[in-house]
């Protein structure tokens, strides 16, 4: 996924990650963060641009950056996130 979403699953907070796939998987898994983050991003209310510039390792990029655990996954959703959404990819 792209930064600064991963960064946020590391260190922000962030325990939601919208996907078109569903996955009976539940454990461990790695979280990479893209060579590229991402340009368009914005959480009102938040101020995620100061958090990220100071992250540390979390804000690499081309790299896993955390290892997060995958406890329930919600049903599909045709067509996936909704456009405008929030969410890294």
């Amino acid at each position: 996924m792209r930064q600064p979403w991963a960064w946020a699953i590391a260190a922000a907070g962030k325990d939601v990650e919208n996907r078109t796939w569903r996955t009976d998987y539940r454990g461990l898994i790695a979280i990479h963060a893209s060579a590229r983050p991402d340009d368009s991003w914005q959480l009102p209310g938040l101020d995620l641009i100061r958090a990220y510039q100071v992250g540390g390792s979390a804000v690499a990029c081309g790299a896993i950056v955390a290892v997060a655990r995958v406890l329930s996954a919600a049903g599909s959703v045709p067509g996936g996130p909704p456009k405008g959404s929030t969410t890294g990819a």
